[in-house]
């Protein structure tokens, strides 16, 4: 009967852990206060028209840059998963622009780590990409989480159920 107990309130604590890991890496009342939605297709295409609205975007870190007032993070934009968090895909909406208004460490906000942000549409900038101008969308960030370089969140749970081994 005690093992039964035992067994029981371990399961309890593996489900809750569990339930914990699966939600979104964005506040719950950011996600209550940006609804409904925005579609990424739409904001990629009229960004101008968004001027103001919260929107939840991510995707990989193209550069930093550090100013005075602020630290600038250009993302190749990706759709997300049901987390929020970045696919891992080809497909994107285009690029968008970060403005943090203080200082991140680039040395860590760096090329190629995965991001997910949370915040206003300022409205746009322009961008010379190889020779060719194009406008991005401008977000001001109310929430920005990194993804670890194994795919897992910073201070993630991870739980597993099988057999394997490693060379």
């Amino acid at each position: 009967m005690r093992c039964k107990a035992l067994l029981n309130a371990g399961l309890a604590v593996v489900l809750a852990c569990a339930l914990g890991a699966c939600g979104s890496v964005v506040s719950r009342e950011f996600r209550k206060e940006a609804e409904p939605a925005v579609a990424p297709e739409a904001l990629f295409q009229t960004p101008d028209a968004y001027q103001g609205r919260l929107v939840i975007l991510g995707g990989e870190i193209l550069s930093g840059r550090n100013t005075r007032e602020a630290t600038f993070i250009e993302v190749l934009s990706k759709p997300l998963d049901s987390r929020d968090r970045p696919k891992e895909t080809d497909t994107t909406f285009g690029r968008f622009l970060v403005e943090y208004p203080g200082y991140l460490e680039t040395a860590i906000y760096k090329p190629g780590r995965e991001v997910t942000v949370a915040g206003r549409v300022l409205g746009t900038t322009k961008a010379v990409i190889d020779q060719r101008e194009y406008t991005l969308p401008l977000i001001a960030p109310r929430e920005i989480h990194l993804v670890e370089s194994n795919g897992r969140w910073p201070g993630g749970v991870s739980i597993g159920i099988g057999v394997g081994a490693g060379f």
